[in-house]
């Protein structure tokens, strides 16, 4: 599919479709970690796949670390390099391990932005 779609209803379309789909994948590894209790990694291979759900034919790129530049217009936010996102996502699933026992709201908090900004996570 092209980088970007052209119809706003088809995108509508298809970003309501895949957050039912990634919704479904979160129950289906919720249900495996609490059947097979700590198998579910939370990890960068993690975060792509959830990626993959939400960005399934709307982008070409769906579940990869972004290889240039990016800007978001209409916020002073400066996205990392490139080069640099790996190393965050890293971090942020560190964060979310370290800070497991913290209340859901606050992780998800956490998390949320990261796959809004396609892989490209919140900057401490």
């Amino acid at each position: 599919m092209d980088d970007q779609l052209c119809d706003d209803a088809d995108i509508d379309r298809l970003e309501r479709r895949n957050a039912l789909l990634q919704l479904d994948e979160i129950r289906r590894l919720a249900a495996v970690d609490r059947a097979q209790r700590g198998c579910v990694t939370i990890d960068a291979a993690l975060v792509k796949r959830m990626h993959v759900f939400a960005t399934t034919d709307i982008f070409s790129f769906a579940g990869q670390f972004r290889h240039c530049p990016i800007a978001i217009g209409g916020t002073s936010h400066k996205p990392p390099p490139a080069d640099e996102v790996p190393g965050y996502v890293d971090e942020m699933c560190r964060y979310v391990i370290d800070n497991w026992d913290a209340k859901p709201v606050h992780l998800c908090s956490y998390l949320l932005p990261a796959l809004a900004l396609q892989l490209d996570p919140p900057v401490p």
